[in-house]
């Protein structure tokens, strides 16, 4: 994936983040919730941003669940 495609990722993890921390304002139920996912969203951003510091996007690397065809993402380094 590109540079510029990289850096568009990494925005819409963020916009994703402050949307869930937004559901943190709901009582109880909201609170862990998205505590957990502005976990996940800060750090998947994190390693998008640190393989990409170098301008040159970032390779990822995916496994294939046989049975659903589903694709998930295991690995991430520059390009």
């Amino acid at each position: 994936m590109d540079s510029c495609r990289t850096n568009k990722m990494i925005g819409l993890i963020a916009i994703g983040a402050g949307a869930s921390s937004l559901i943190a304002l709901i009582p109880v139920a909201g609170t862990i919730v998205a505590t957990v996912a502005v976990a996940l969203y800060t750090i998947g951003g994190g390693v998008l941003a640190y393989n990409n510091a170098d301008g040159n996007g970032v390779k990822i690397k995916v496994l294939r669940n046989p049975f659903t065809k589903k694709l998930y993402p295991y690995w991430v380094r520059p390009q």
